[in-house]
């Protein structure tokens, strides 16, 4: 090739290279390219590849909110409960420092009967310094405690199986070198995290006998791996495969927190909160403490419990306000110890307390207090009129003892003496008192009347 050409087909060459990078460059996408610039096409794309949001749904989020339910339908009052901090009382650095957020969001997760106070002396302490009119709810109950115990790697197995075979040039006839070979490992491990709650009476801050619960969750590790490889004259390829999985300790906290809740507030109210967890056993001890302080009660404390419980069943004929039997009670308190092979009073009370039909109890306890509530107006409305009537007819007789009085002076003196004329202003002839001292306490103001 000859000089001339050469340099014409280099010039050409660095002509073309000229042109294209000053076309590449005018473009708003290559220079950007260039400059690294991020695009909103990349966030939105990055956006749309995180996943794992949503709800925070755990196991026992339906048996939280159906023990909310099964406090409606034992006709339980409402309790105000506040939480002190759950702190780590153990030496493991890895759990976390408190986790009062978890149990006070456990029990605002039961709703019904139960009224949350939080606990925030600091919060509560800059407001009222910097003028703020907070006017404080206590509570009935507080719930204190901790992580207490934390036992990491009580048990741990370890598995591992190798194979491996080589062959020589010239064994067993072979013209090369090889070699291959495979692995198995397996490995696991339990750990156990333990949590202890206990009520405390908030005005006395002292525990409450018996209301207590102490839990634990084993927490399990296991790890699992392969290989295989094959090498050809000292060249080869090999591959290896490991996986990792552990529990969430948070996650595992978060369940031994409400489990335990459950436990507390049940044992508190005195219901059978088992039932509300699937695949839970029968509280023995607790049911043993309440037949036993069943069975001490007074003849009379029985039967209203009885009767009470025979409501919530939805036996009828029973009237809840007396606390003994009539004939016709009697008859059909005997009839249903028949029905329910009860044995005694005591035995029908726990056959009748463990086996409350809540949707059915709830609906007969609203309309219940919908009724008491309705009577309880409808009686204020007859005392109000009453008060209202008796104390025109106080009126009435005030004016008639003061016209009598008036006529009276005005009538000619028959005895010369003043000494003996009555006093027109004497305090026995008038009531001068208000006649809210006569009117039943919680009847409204005076001004009413």
């Amino acid at each position: 090739m000859s000089k001339g050409i050469a340099f014409l087909l280099k010039n050409f060459f660095l002509v073309s290279i000229s042109v294209f990078l000053t076309l590449t460059m005018s473009s708003c996408a290559v220079l950007d390219w260039f400059m690294g610039k991020t695009s909103d096409e990349e966030v939105e794309q990055m956006d749309k590849d995180i996943s794992g949001l949503g709800k925070r749904v755990t196991r026992y989020e339906d048996s939280l909110d159906q023990f909310g339910i099964m406090l409606e339908a034992y006709d339980l009052q409402k309790i105000k409960i506040q939480s002190k901090p759950i702190k780590n009382q153990t030496a493991e650095k890895g759990l976390p420092d408190d986790v009062r957020t978890i149990v006070e969001t456990s029990i605002n997760k039961v709703r019904r009967q139960i009224t949350l106070i939080p606990y925030d002396p600091v919060y509560y302490t800059a407001e009222v310094t910097t003028g703020g009119q907070i006017v404080r709810t206590l509570p009935d109950i507080v719930i204190d405690g901790g992580l207490s115990e934390f036992d990491k790697d009580m048990i741990e197995k370890e598995r591992e199986l190798k194979a491996e075979a080589q062959v020589k040039k010239g064994d067993f006839g072979s013209s090369y070198d090889q070699d291959g070979g495979a692995g198995y490992k397996a490995k696991s491990g339990v750990s156990r995290l333990g949590l202890d709650l206990h009520l405390l009476n908030y005005a006395t801050q002292a525990a409450i006998p018996g209301k207590q619960a102490s839990n634990t969750v084993n927490i399990r590790k296991t790890q699992l791996g392969w290989s295989v490889g094959y090498y050809f004259q000292g060249c080869g390829l090999s591959f290896e495969y490991t996986l990792k999985k552990q529990q969430g300790l948070h996650s595992a906290i978060r369940l031994l927190v409400e489990m335990s809740v459950m436990e507390i507030l049940g044992k508190y109210y005195d219901v059978p909160y088992w039932r509300c967890i699937e695949g839970a056993k029968p509280d023995e001890p607790m049911c043993a403490r309440l037949s036993e302080e069943f069975n001490d009660a007074s003849d009379a404390t029985q039967i209203a419990y009885l009767k009470e419980y025979l409501f919530l069943h939805g036996y009828e004929g029973f009237d809840r306000e007396t606390n003994s039997f009539d004939q016709a009670e009697t008859k059909a308190y005997n009839d249903i110890m028949a029905k329910l092979g009860a044995t005694n009073k005591t035995d029908l009370f726990m056959k009748l307390w463990v086996t409350v039909p809540i949707e059915e109890a709830k609906k007969r306890v609203k309309e219940g207090r919908r009724l008491a509530e309705q009577q309880r107006i409808e009686q204020i409305d007859v005392q109000k009129k009453a008060n209202i009537e008796a104390l025109k007819q106080q009126q009435q007789a005030e004016a008639a003892q003061s016209k009598a009085v008036e006529q009276k002076q005005a009538e000619p003196q028959v005895q010369p003496k003043a000494q003996v004329q009555p006093q027109p202003t004497a305090p026995a002839a008038k009531k001068p008192t208000t006649p809210s001292k006569e009117k039943p306490v919680g009847f409204g103001a005076v001004s009413e009347f």
